[in-house]
């Protein structure tokens, strides 16, 4: 099912300018993925704004993706926004309550309560969901609000107009929009970004790290409750493994590997057949090397596989605005996974940007 089927969704400015010029919108996102959705709705909460969204998907799909962890700092974002909107989460969701350090052989080095990172029993315990599940309830609540979303809006140019001083968005279908303030929420490869870099003189570009990771999705249940992280010196590598329900996980295995040697042609979502063998080929390695049964399981009942490479900006950006022009997210500091704080930081971002823009912008 799709969550969209048409070019836009809600009401607010025409998707397609032509002929007369549509009037500005006051607030405008470049970017309805995951961060550029709860900036919306902190917008709506905490200014009465209703900002319109242009996403370069031309729809959302149920089924699509692999998983992400939400934890404590992210949902305390949703909670501000909406109680309910926060237990729809948790109920799509499946928590973790422990985290376990292990070597990959399955000896257990440490284990933590996830309680310790709460304050309070709060309901801000971390959780895995499935990201269509969490997308899906973010954009329904989206359209609820009467927030406008228009799909098939891939962000190619961005200017600031001498004549009037509104920004201007050139997208790849040669459609234009007009806005009094832009937040670029549009991701690592961010076009929003590449204008505040040339205007303020940076030449921050993404360079890759040297790990590539295999990430995928297994029908198999974790053995214990809770977001685990084997390693091992011997495959030098590690890996993480968290629950999105009681009877599928997540997996992510990184590897090194130099930049002579990466071929992001084979970066994407695997086909089935394609991810299958690689998963099984990985699993018989790693059997070798010793890695207990506890991880190899997942990648011999693998249903969605993904492989990409990591990249951070060299350098950083200095500067995340340039007048009404504003970066968050990954287009501004797109981090390496190791934390699980890429999304969390994300959405702090947009908590807190939504919290200044109705202080200091709106009467």
């Amino acid at each position: 099912n799709d969550n969209a089927a048409d070019a836009s969704v809600g009401d607010g400015q025409p998707e397609t300018l032509t002929g007369e010029e549509a009037p500005p919108s006051q607030i405008a996102i470049c970017g309805a993925g995951i961060v550029g959705l709860v900036l919306a709705l902190a917008l709506h909460k905490q200014t009465g704004v209703k900002p319109v969204l242009y996403e370069q998907a031309p729809a959302f799909h149920d089924g699509v993706g692999a998983a992400i962890g939400m934890y404590p700092n992210g949902l305390r974002v949703i909670r501000d926004i909406s109680p309910d909107l926060l237990a729809a989460i948790r109920e799509a969701g499946c928590p973790y309550e422990y985290r376990r350090w292990m070597r990959h052989d399955g000896t257990e080095v440490a284990v933590a309560s996830e309680q310790a990172l709460v304050r309070r029993d709060d309901g801000l315990h971390s959780v895995g969901i499935r990201r269509w599940k969490l997308q899906k309830i973010l954009f329904d609540a989206v359209v609820e609000a009467g927030i406008q979303v228009h799909f098939g809006k891939r962000t190619d140019e961005v200017r600031i107009r001498p004549e009037d001083s509104l920004v201007e968005i050139t997208f790849g279908d040669g459609s234009q929009a007009t806005c009094h303030i832009l937040l670029g929420a549009d991701g690592a490869r961010s076009k929003v970004r590449e204008f505040v870099a040339t205007e303020t003189s940076n030449s921050s570009r993404l360079k890759y790290t040297g790990t590539t990771c295999l990430f995928g999705l297994a029908s198999w249940p974790r053995p214990e409750r809770g977001i685990c992280f084997p390693s091992a010196i011997t495959t030098k590598c590690h890996a993480c493994f968290f629950p999105i329900n009681d009877h599928e996980q997540c997996f992510q295995f990184h590897f090194p590997v130099e930049d002579k040697e990466r071929n992001e042609a084979t970066w994407g979502v695997l086909g089935a057949k394609e991810g299958k063998e690689e998963c099984k080929e990985l699993a018989s390695r790693l059997r070798k090397e010793g890695w207990d049964e506890e991880f190899l399981n997942p990648l011999e009942n693998v249903s969605h596989v993904v492989r990409f490479g990591f990249s951070l900006l060299q350098p950083r950006l200095g500067n995340w605005a340039f007048g009404p022009v504003i970066l968050l997210g990954d287009a501004a500091h797109p981090p390496v996974p190791y934390l699980g704080q890429g999304a969390q930081m994300g959405l702090e971002d947009a908590g807190t940007l939504a919290q200044l823009i109705g202080r200091i912008c709106v009467d």
